[in-house]
């Protein structure tokens, strides 16, 4: 029996937590929701490196295969770097960016909801208003210490759908490790008025 929380979403998600970048070095910047995040520039650099990939394709073919799947990449090129080992790999697997035409990514949107490929890899342009609700599996290769960005990224795979009973999430950028379950409890306080000094 598929359990879910009372706003429709699945409540059972496997986590595996196998590779991460080294994000030691990297500086911060605030975002547009006024959350403190990665560089792009120092994401960039520690995520698209062959052996990272190597690691994600080799996860997924282990964990994931056969299930629908959402990658969530660094950049284009790291998407399309995913994407081309992948392929290597015999996975049916796409790219997706806002470069696009608006028709070529429609059909491509319109074929992964159809089933015709397993994987769609992009940078952020899923994280918000996309629903397809069989997507099983999330590949987390973009790092962030954005709530926001992560519990985004992540709910595009918590949807219900028939005979779909958990979610799995292969996070390779650490954000499980730095910003927790996204079941836990939402930091949540009232806001007094006063600029933010962080």
């Amino acid at each position: 029996v598929q359990e879910l929380v009372d706003d429709g979403y699945l409540t059972d998600i496997e986590i595996y937590c196998p590779s991460k970048p080294d994000m030691s070095g990297a500086k911060s910047v605030r975002t547009a929701e006024g959350e403190m995040d990665f560089r792009q520039a120092d994401i960039d650099e520690a995520t698209d490196r062959p052996e990272l990939v190597g690691d994600i394709v080799w996860h997924f073919l282990k964990l994931g295969s056969g299930r629908k799947t959402i990658v969530f990449a660094s950049s284009i090129a790291h998407s399309k770097h995913i994407v081309e080992r992948l392929q290597a790999a015999d996975v049916k697997a796409e790219h997706l960016d806002c470069y696009m035409d608006d028709d070529t990514r429609a059909d491509i949107l319109r074929r992964f909801e159809r089933g015709d490929f397993t994987v769609l890899s992009n940078v952020a342009l899923l994280s918000e208003g996309f629903d397809v609700p069989d997507t099983a599996c999330m590949i987390l290769a973009r790092p962030t210490k954005s709530l926001t960005r992560f519990l985004q990224m992540v709910g595009r795979v918590l949807r219900p759908a028939p005979g779909k009973t958990h979610a799995l999430l292969l996070d390779h950028s650490g954000s499980v490790e730095r910003i927790g379950h996204p079941f836990d409890d939402l930091p949540l306080e009232l806001c007094d008025g006063s600029p933010n000094k962080s």
